[in-house]
């Protein structure tokens, strides 16, 4: 499986909450942007790694997309048509907030070949989109909603967050309620992380920030899960919900540690073990394309043996159907349950991890200390041959 991302990193203004590369942006630097865009893709397009590929997914992320105007979303479309070549029936995603994503939007997303929307809500509740720095109202949200519903489009989702400041735990029942209402195909349902270089992580080490006790997150958490089961979204990973059918295939090219591209500021790609990311700078980005017509390039790493299984077991230990034990012996020519008996004897003593025929995944109760599990099965660099 390979994915193809494009970072998209404008928005109307910056979430308190937000660690992800996004700037206030206007029309000129969009335009700017969107050449440079162009001809990174060119670039990568030519790339021998890239020959002949056919990508199985498309995902539009932010940023905020859908701020882009109609005549920029063509152009951006275009850009992607011309380079790049997608299987039959590939999901084709793209990110949106309510506001900014018009009727009009929808109709020509969904034209130009885009099958699946993920629209960032985060609450229902008017303080908290207050105090998280939301540019929307519950109002829009629900209107937007109902205009994605309307146009026919069948696979979209829901971000919504938990473990606000001020959020207690009947606002967030009232969230979720509020989002089941409306049948979703797709929850993605985040537990709050303060990073300290945003808004709120300043206001935290200042002693102004107060969040909910763990307990209670924990209670949100719980919640979540019984709420979304009974209305037949199953947990496929820590943070998302589906309907069979409808779990995000690109987020699981991430969870299975396969191999996609990048294109845009700040974006990432893993490429023939090779792991690389743009810089987080549009302007040194678009002046990278114009002044010397290849990419900028931030951080760069050819992943090793051990860092390639520890990162595989991580991200697969994220999803609820866990880790396939022959897989990962086929992949990295290991005994699996023999290198790492220790952690596999500890966690399932701990009730975190269980094995389940030739699959190994978290439990309920392992699933909110899954960081706990996943340190057990960092792997030791000194037990690969590295060459």
């Amino acid at each position: 499986m390979i994915g193809l991302y494009l970072h998209i990193p404008f928005c109307q203004s910056k979430c308190q909450y937000c660690d992800f590369y996004s700037i206030p942006t206007c029309r000129t630097q969009r335009e700017r942007y969107l050449s440079a865009l162009a001809e990174e893709a060119a670039w990568y397009a030519r790339d021998q790694r890239l020959q002949g590929v056919v990508f199985d997914t498309l995902f539009i992320g932010g940023g905020t997309p859908s701020i882009l105007e109609t005549a920029e979303l063509e152009r951006l479309f275009d850009l992607i048509e011309q380079n790049f070549s997608f299987h039959q029936g590939a999901e084709k995603s793209m990110e949106a907030n309510p506001g900014s994503l018009t009727p009009k939007k929808i109709s020509l997303i969904r034209r130009r070949g885009i099958n699946r929307l993920s629209l960032g809500v985060q609450s229902f509740q008017p303080h908290l989109l207050q105090a998280m720095g939301r540019c929307h109202t519950a109002e829009e949200a629900e209107q937007t909603i109902l205009d994605l519903k309307n146009s026919g489009l069948q696979n979209w989702s829901m971000d919504l967050i938990y473990g606000l400041p001020g959020q207690t735990l009947a606002d967030w029942r009232e969230t979720l309620n509020k989002a089941l209402q409306f049948q979703p195909p797709h929850l993605s349902l985040y537990n709050l992380i303060v990073e300290e270089q945003t808004p709120f992580g300043r206001l935290l080490a200042e002693g102004k920030l107060q969040l909910p006790e763990e307990e209670e997150q924990l209670q949100m958490m719980q919640l979540a899960a019984i709420l979304t089961e009974k209305a037949g979204l199953q947990q496929y990973e820590i943070s998302n919900f589906a309907v069979p059918g409808a779990e995000c295939q690109h987020n699981l090219i991430y969870w299975h540690n396969q191999t996609y591209l990048g294109l845009g500021a700040a974006a990432f790609s893993y490429l023939d073990k090779h792991r690389f990311s743009h810089v987080a700078d549009v302007e040194r980005y678009i002046r990278a394309w114009q002044q010397y017509h290849q990419p900028c390039i931030a951080e760069n790493e050819y992943t090793t043996r051990a860092i390639e299984l520890g990162e595989t077991v991580m991200l697969g230990l994220r999803t609820l159907q866990g880790i396939s034990v022959s897989e990962l012996n086929h992949r990295f020519q290991i005994d699996f349950l023999q290198y790492y008996q220790e952690a596999i004897a500890f966690c399932t003593e701990q009730g975190w991890i269980r094995k389940d025929g030739d699959r190994i995944a978290l439990t309920s109760r392992g699933i909110p200390l899954g960081n706990q599990v996943f340190l057990r099965f960092l792997p030791d660099e000194k037990d690969f041959d590295l060459s």
